[in-house]
């Protein structure tokens, strides 16, 4: 079950959550989150259980999901928090035998090879300011995907992830409707600098950092609202903010994705729960109803995709010049480079030189050989997940959340030109590498019960 049936617990989630984004906001400062989330997930698991091995997974779980949401870990300070996380878990594997026993894959093996074909190509390419940016971050990337995988490793810990994702997206949502309400920011946010009003980025630098982000929850949102109770109103309200602040931040595509992904997830009740499409649908028409003209602009701005402006003739330039770097540099023109060598084989467009699309940046920076792996780990994955939702009921509600997230990622990641450098795209990364696992466990021990039948 995804709602305990305690209320105590759910309580002091609701509330912490409420007080986190208060207090951000009141003192504007993203640490106080990280102390806030210590409280936050080891009074909630002290109520669930008195495993003090347990309590401090909580614990590390939720300070890093917290953190990427707001995207803290990218900070210097993170990075020491990042290291003190995986100090705590490597604790964690010395005293308790549990924490040994997860199954590898080869995907995790393959974010280490990525890291040593980097560390090589440092030896051999130009190095600027953006090429230690590139190595930092995947550097770190690999650290948030270890860390990741050992702390999801069954379906019950899918199900506590989903918990503290939905209430630090909660969170992030709060401050983000305060940013819209008084113009008022975060330090982090690119949009003091740029003098942007009337936009949200809570954590983030700019808006579209942060639609990637929305975008990306949303699958979980829909979790959310498949349950019953006070999930399904938090998830209700979660859902309709996405709305609003992929609106207001006039992220055309994220709209986009996100009426794909709206008219996706009814066609999925359509089947297994009529009743909640028929409440989906009144309240999403009722609404609509008293916001008829947000409803029209969004079209609008959704609609104007298609036209030439000139943020899209920008990308496409962009996209251009990437693959006439790629067609000189098969292996890759070293970390974060693509900008540097854009004036050599690339097409100008101004003073704008990083391509926006995170796989023509994997493939122009890595190489051939790199770009394939990051493919062919996706396709595996997603087909591993998507098998799992089709054949596995136990698996189902565990793991539709994350291959739709997947399936998100895969579009959504040409909005930004930062993606790459995002905590929370290493973190998705770690968490499809959880699925797979549990996915592989569950299959071993229907092979194991077979055989001792």
């Amino acid at each position: 079950m995804f709602v305990s049936g305690r209320t105590v617990p759910f309580f002091v989630l609701t509330v912490v959550t409420l007080l986190l984004g208060i207090v951000s906001i009141s003192i504007i400062n993203p640490y106080v989150i990280m102390a806030g989330s210590i409280f936050f997930l080891l009074t909630t698991f002290f109520l669930f259980k008195r495993d003090f091995n347990a309590v401090l997974h909580g614990a590390l779980l939720t300070i890093v999901t917290a953190s990427v949401c707001f995207h803290f870990l990218q900070s210097a300070i993170g990075l020491i928090v990042l290291g003190g996380l995986i100090g705590v878990y490597i604790f964690l594997y010395l005293v308790d035998k549990r924490y040994r026993n997860v199954i590898k894959t080869k995907s995790e093996y393959f974010f280490l090879i990525w890291l040593g074909y980097a560390f090589i190509q440092m030896t051999s390419v130009v190095q600027t300011s953006a090429t230690q940016i590139n190595m930092k971050a995947l550097l770190f990337g690999v650290a948030v995907i270890f860390l990741t995988v050992r702390l999801i490793y069954n379906t019950e810990w899918l199900e506590k992830f989903y918990k503290i994702w939905g209430f630090s997206l909660l969170g992030t949502i709060i401050v983000a409707l305060w940013e819209i309400s008084t113009n008022n920011h975060l330090p982090s946010s690119g949009a003091i600098f740029y003098r942007l009003d009337n936009v949200a980025t809570a954590g983030f630098f700019n808006p579209n950092d942060f639609s990637f982000f929305l975008i990306l929850s949303l699958p979980v949102i829909f979790h959310w609202i498949k349950q019953k109770g006070r999930y399904r109103l938090f998830g209700g309200f979660m859902f309709l903010s996405d709305f609003y602040i992929n609106y207001v931040n006039g992220a055309r595509f994220m709209l986009l994705l996100f009426i794909l992904a709206s008219f996706a997830f009814m066609i999925s009740l359509v089947k297994n729960n009529k009743k909640l499409l028929a409440l989906f649908i009144t309240v999403f028409t009722v609404i609509s109803f008293f916001n008829i003209d947000t409803i029209k602009e969004s079209i609008e701005i959704t609609s104007s995709l298609s036209e030439s402006d000139s943020s899209n003739d920008i990308r496409k330039l962009l996209a251009i010049g990437a693959w006439n770097i790629f067609k000189n540099n098969l292996f890759g023109v070293g970390p974060g480079n693509a900008p540097y060598y854009m004036d050599l084989y690339g097409v100008s467009v101004g003073t704008l030189n990083v391509v926006h699309n995170f796989w023509l940046e994997v493939l122009v920076n890595y190489g051939f050989f790199i770009f394939m792996g990051i493919v062919i780990f996706f396709t595996t994955s997603v087909y591993k997940m998507f098998k799992a939702v089709r054949t596995s009921d136990n698996l189902r509600s565990s793991i539709s959340p994350l291959l739709w997230s997947s399936v998100l990622f895969i579009p959504a990641c040409i909005e930004s030109s930062s993606i790459f450098t995002f905590s929370i795209t290493w973190f998705f990364f770690g968490l499809m590498i959880c699925a797979v696992n549990v996915i592989n466990k569950e299959q071993l021990i229907k092979k194991s019960s077979k055989y001792y039948q």
